[in-house]
């Protein structure tokens, strides 16, 4: 009994297929569908502009905690005084440590 494998579209395909269908049913479907879904299609748009720099942040800061004591310190480069400094001090680095 041999097995067959799934057919598999790539991506190109899938976006080409979503394209027609797309047009399609633009041309079908009365405008007042269409404005909802343009509404609903730019409010999710604001959402996850919203929420994706959120989800990078905390997956950063995630990450970070989970260092040993002696990891996190080497990535900022010291006891965090040398980021107020360069903050405080006109952007440039600190030279004192």
């Amino acid at each position: 009994m041999s097995t067959k494998k799934p057919f598999k579209l790539g991506l190109v395909p899938k976006l080409l297929i979503g394209l027609a269908l797309g047009l399609v049913i633009g041309l079908v479907v009365p405008e007042v569908v269409i404005r909802v879904l343009v509404t609903f299609s730019g409010a999710f748009s604001t959402y996850l502009g919203f929420i994706i720099p959120l989800m990078i942040v905390s997956f950063v800061t995630a990450g970070i905690a989970h260092l040993s004591a002696g990891g996190a310190g080497r990535i900022f480069g010291g006891n965090g005084n040398d980021c107020l400094s360069f903050h405080f001090g006109g952007g440039y680095p600190s030279l004192h440590h």
